[in-house]
């Protein structure tokens, strides 16, 4: 059974609780970005950090991550943890904590 999604009055209905990848803004722009989110299936906040690729590079069989956390079921169960989690490559806006929680509560 689907679980209907639920708005606030006044809520706006097309970002609350829309489960979307956010990007953060990184502490080294030149090098990474970071995205953060929440997972309903899993259950989990999840984030990846991932390395700039120039343009011009022709090799990416060897892309990874630098960092990728909430691959598993309820691996990270609240945003205070995904914020420690991601503070060595990114500091986690309120607004986006707070659209975050609003995405777990939701789902």
């Amino acid at each position: 059974m689907r679980r209907r999604r639920r708005f606030l009055p006044g809520q706006d209905k097309t970002l609350a609780g829309d489960s979307t990848p956010r990007i953060v803004e990184p502490l080294q722009p030149d090098l990474y970005i970071c995205v953060v989110g929440y997972d309903p299936p899993l259950r989990t906040f999840f984030a990846q950090v991932l390395p700039i690729i120039a343009e011009n590079e022709d090799n990416l069989k060897d892309f990874e991550p630098i960092l990728w956390l909430g691959t598993s079921v309820e691996r990270i169960s609240s945003v205070d943890s995904l914020a420690a989690a991601v503070e060595a490559f990114a500091i986690i806006p309120e607004e986006i904590i707070e659209q975050l929680k609003t995405d777990q509560t939701l789902s």
